[in-house]
C-alpha cells in the first residue's frame, strides 16, 4: 500500500523523504482536491496499534528483519485491504 502513495507523488512529480512526508503529501493532495482519493486510505495506513503506526511497523518488520510471522486471519485482511487499495489507485494513475 506504500507502494501505491509512491506512485501517486510520482505522477504529481514529488519524491519521497519519509513515510510520514508521504502521508502528509497524499493527505495534502487530497485536501486540495488534487486527488480524488478517500481520506479513509491515509487514516488506515496511520492507524496505530500497541502505540506503533501498524501498516508501517508491519512493511518494515517485513522488509528488515528475518520475521515471517503473521496471524493466518490478519494476513487475509491485509491483502484484501492492499487488493482494493492498489485497485483504487490503479484508477487513479491511468
Amino acid at each position: 500500500m506504500y507502494h501505491c502513495l509512491l506512485a501517486i507523488l510520482a505522477k504529481f512529480g514529488y519524491e519521497r523523504r519519509n513515510q510520514e512526508c508521504t502521508f502528509a503529501a497524499v493527505a495534502y493532495l487530497i485536501q486540495e482536491k488534487k486527488l480524488d482519493l478517500d481520506e479513509k486510505w491515509i487514516a488506515a495506513m496511520r492507524t496505530e496499534h500497541e502505540g506503533e503506526n501498524e501498516l508501517v511497523s508491519l512493511r518494515e518488520k517485513f522488509q528488515y528483519s528475518a520475521s515471517t510471522r503473521m496471524e493466518p486471519d490478519r494476513i487475509i485482511a491485509l491483502i484484501k485491504q492492499a487488493d482494493e487499495f492498489a485497485g483504487t489507485v490503479r484508477g487513479l494513475l491511468k
